[in-house]
């Protein structure tokens, strides 16, 4: 498949919601940046949404949310910058993105991450998950992960 085809294909809401359960499935390749391709597309059309500049005929809205569960499930602390772009992007998208999201790569990994990027998103980053840690919400991380993909996929197993 062409660049240009994909791009074409990504657009396409029913396409996506056969490729977020495929990379599920698929581990022997590395979806990363795919996945950062997808999620910075589906952050683009939540900002559109919110602005009134698009609707959601396909009520695809949800799939942001799937793309950033297999985010999380590929474990690299990098991704934080763009998960946490979007916790930041609108209230909407704030409430429901879960601080689990973030923590992919672990929550202690992740915050030592955030202490070595010398950005202000990052030490704004630090201090909300520092804040989430102390006030337990990552005490059951593969619970959370289990109820969020019988969620997205049914039975489909595990991390």
């Amino acid at each position: 498949m062409t660049t240009d085809t994909l791009r074409s294909a990504l657009t396409d809401a029913t396409f996506r919601s056969r490729l977020y359960p495929a990379l599920h499935r698929e581990r022997s390749s590395d979806p990363g940046p795919l996945l950062r391709l997808l999620f910075a597309a589906k952050l683009a059309f939540r900002d559109d949404l919110w602005h009134g500049r698009r609707e959601d005929e396909d009520d695809a809205f949800e799939q942001i949310y799937f793309c950033a569960l297999l985010l999380f499930r590929l474990g690299e602390a990098g991704d934080v910058e763009i998960l946490w772009r979007a916790k930041r992007l609108n209230m909407g998208l704030g409430a429901s993105l879960d601080s689990q999201f973030l923590v992919g790569a672990g929550v202690e990994t992740t915050i030592e991450y955030l202490r070595s990027v010398a950005e202000p998103w990052a030490e704004q980053a630090l201090q909300y998950l520092t804040a989430c840690r102390e006030g337990g919400d990552f005490d059951d991380l593969d619970g959370w992960y289990r109820r969020k993909e019988e969620y997205y996929l049914g039975s489909a197993g595990g991390r």
